[in-house]
């Protein structure tokens, strides 16, 4: 890359899920939302000049989303898992996208994906002969935090495609070690599946649970 750079042409890094990073504009409904929910009430939603400088809309969710937060606003703690209506609309989604019951009790909301990762692997990994099963190519974060938690990384191919599904092979696992966790990365999201059953139970035996 710098190389690259010192010929004078233009680098666009895309290896991090910033889409402001590269070019795309803040949505403004969003911004207007989280705007209303920072002010207090009475600068916000509730000033008498608010549907001047707002669409109606904004106002509206504005409110419902204050609501759910409480009187204490959005600088105080919350449940660890997060708001419950907020939980309920991640719920509500994922049923009607996957056609399956989501529960908000099992829905965990995290600072963006990195932080809900590292959370995960901290309760997997106890010692330095835990390991963690990940896709190659992998996303970096796994690796890094595996790492800093003093466990290992085994890493597994993805086999051929079958019918829209991946059926991971392992490339390497040592006896010595404990396969605690397989991390199974989406490529196929246009079909939203995540490989076919007999490919999960593989992993899941891989794995010992």
């Amino acid at each position: 890359m710098t190389a690259v750079a010192a010929e004078g042409r233009k680098i666009i890094y895309t290896n991090i899920g910033n889409p402001h990073a590269v070019g795309q504009k803040p949505i403004t409904y969003y911004r207007q939302v989280l705007s209303l929910c920072d002010l207090p009430p009475e600068c916000g939603v509730d000033n008498p000049t608010v549907a001047s400088g707002f669409p109606a809309d904004v106002v509206d969710r504005a409110r419902e989303l204050r609501a759910a937060i409480g009187d204490a606003g959005t600088g105080a703690y919350t449940n660890s898992q997060g708001i419950g209506k907020f939980r309920n609309d991640v719920a509500q989604f994922i049923t009607a996208r996957d056609g399956h019951i989501s529960l908000p009790s099992n829905i965990f909301l995290t600072n963006g994906a990195s932080s809900a990762i590292e959370f995960v692997l901290t309760g997997l990994i106890g010692g330095n002969r835990d390991a963690i099963m990940i896709p190659i190519p992998q996303y970096p974060i796994y690796s890094a935090i595996i790492s800093r938690l003093g466990a290992r990384q085994v890493g597994y191919y993805l086999g051929k495609l079958k019918r829209g599904s991946f059926v991971p092979s392992v490339s390497r696992q040592s006896n010595c070690l404990r396969l605690t966790a397989c991390v199974i990365v989406n490529r196929n999201r246009r079909r939203q599946r995540l490989g076919n059953h007999g490919a999960r139970i593989g992993a899941k035996e891989n794995c010992g649970s």
